[in-house]
């Protein structure tokens, strides 16, 4: 199959070989003063076959010689790729990094501002669970983290109360967030100080409920005002943000004002967070 291939590509020099050879051996035999010489006609057919291997040598030779050609380009094609992925994933880091010192200067710039004794920490895992849904922290008790600590972050140029450690170990603790169901925090609104008591509903993307506002606050709750912790009898340091409020519930068979919030804190794009070890001196 691959001679015939072959045969096909160069049938030019064939039939040219067939012609000159034909040619040669008519012109011998039709001369009439010429008598027939072998030795002639033999030099002449053997010079035939010579130009014939010589093309047949020099197609092998032009064959081989693309071959590697070819398998140098690709060798080089290759080479280049890989350099070319190789900057890409540079590219990524460098971006990446970039995107994690702007998250640190924030962090660091925050923390210069907090009027309490703090730990930082890097939140390394979350854990959806029966009871529970909590954030695992790289800090615990090596870093000095007790059980019922409060828990803050910063985002978008303010604090925000994320929640408090539940359980820790030598190298890792556990936060469970305001948005759990099982999340209670007394609260107050920042600007006309009526008095509440947050908790969550199980979804960190939903909305914190506020229950046990007065009703004559009513006249005097905007929308978009801050809830703060009330610091009263509770785990929390006064003053730190909760949410903005978003709607309220005046249904007349409620005793009391209910008041949907929108958490300060973002927790789906959460990283680091500060545990409050004490207040400040």
């Amino acid at each position: 199959m691959r001679f015939n291939k072959f045969f096909r590509k160069r049938s030019s020099i064939s039939i040219l070989v067939v012609i000159v050879l034909f040619s040669l051996i008519s012109i011998t035999l039709s001369d009439k003063q010429t008598s027939f010489d072998p030795k002639k006609t033999g030099s002449a057919f053997f010079s035939i076959f010579q130009i014939g291997f010589s093309k047949t040598a020099g197609f092998f030779g032009d064959t081989i010689n693309s071959i590697n050609e070819l398998r140098k380009l690709k060798n080089e094609y290759d080479s280049l790729r890989q350099k070319v992925n190789d900057y890409q994933v540079l590219q990524r880091d460098i971006v990446k990094l970039k995107l994690e010192n702007k998250a640190l200067k924030e962090q660091l710039d925050f923390s210069a501002t907090i009027d309490l004794k703090y730990k930082s920490a890097q939140i390394i895992a979350q854990e959806p669970g029966n009871l529970f849904k909590t954030i695992v922290i790289d800090a615990g008790t090596k870093k000095g983290i007790q059980q019922y600590m409060p828990v803050i972050a910063f985002q978008d140029g303010m604090q925000g109360l994320v929640g408090r450690i539940i359980e820790v170990s030598p190298y890792t603790a556990k936060i469970l967030p305001i948005f759990d169901t099982n999340s209670y925090v007394g609260a107050r609104m920042q600007k006309v100080r009526y008095e509440g008591l947050v908790n969550g509903n199980g979804n960190k993307y939903g909305y914190l409920i506020m229950n046990y506002v007065k009703k004559s606050a009513k006249e005097h709750i905007k929308f978009g005002d801050i809830v703060v912790t009330s610091g009263m009898r509770s785990l929390y340091p006064r003053g730190i943000n909760i949410g903005r409020v978003r709607e309220m519930d005046n249904s007349e068979w409620q005793p009391s004002l209910q008041l949907k919030l929108e958490p300060i804190i973002d927790f789906s794009r959460l990283e680091y967070v500060f545990v409050v070890t004490g207040e400040g001196e």
